[in-house]
């Protein structure tokens, strides 16, 4: 979490136009060619579960497994990171990415009431981060047959927006 709290850091800031052309240019090296996304999923994945087998399944908002960011703090990490990539690098997330994050989020038996609510909420916020064949697909299969069980206020706000 540290590393990628760090490298959302480098990205967000602003110094001169020289770095923003540069900043694009490293955004796009490390999201097409090291496959970032894919990865910043996996590692928000991994942390998922290693707080759900550390706390065996009693995830808190101040749940902590390294005693830096708290649960929560750190899938906002992941998550701010992730936002920003698309943002700045002018690109969207697939359907295939939209879904690995849906269920991983959303869906997981492992995800938390946290991880919903903040999986609404990236969602909601990002929509337009995900490009339109992709929203439409993610709602035809994710969203639309989404277990009353996982929503949450912020869940019935997506659903019916």
């Amino acid at each position: 979490v540290p590393a990628i709290k760090h490298l959302h850091e480098l990205l967000l800031h602003d110094a001169t136009n020289t770095v923003k052309f540069f900043k694009a240019d490293l955004i796009s090296l490390v999201v097409n060619k090291h496959d970032v996304i894919s990865v910043l999923i996996q590692s928000l994945s991994t942390y998922q579960l290693d707080v759900w087998n550390k706390t065996h399944g009693h995830v808190t908002i101040e749940t902590s497994v390294d005693d830096r960011f708290t649960y929560e703090e750190s899938i906002k990490i992941h998550l701010d990171l992730l936002s920003l990539l698309l943002k700045k690098g002018c690109f969207y997330l697939v359907l295939k990415r939209s879904e690995e994050l849906w269920d991983l989020l959303i869906t997981n038996e492992k995800a938390s009431f946290l991880n919903r609510e903040l999986g609404f909420t990236w969602f909601i916020t990002c929509v337009e981060d995900v490009n339109r064949d992709s929203q439409i697909a993610l709602f035809e299969k994710r969203i639309s047959k989404l277990d009353l069980i996982n929503l949450s206020p912020k869940g019935s706000n997506y659903r019916l927006n």
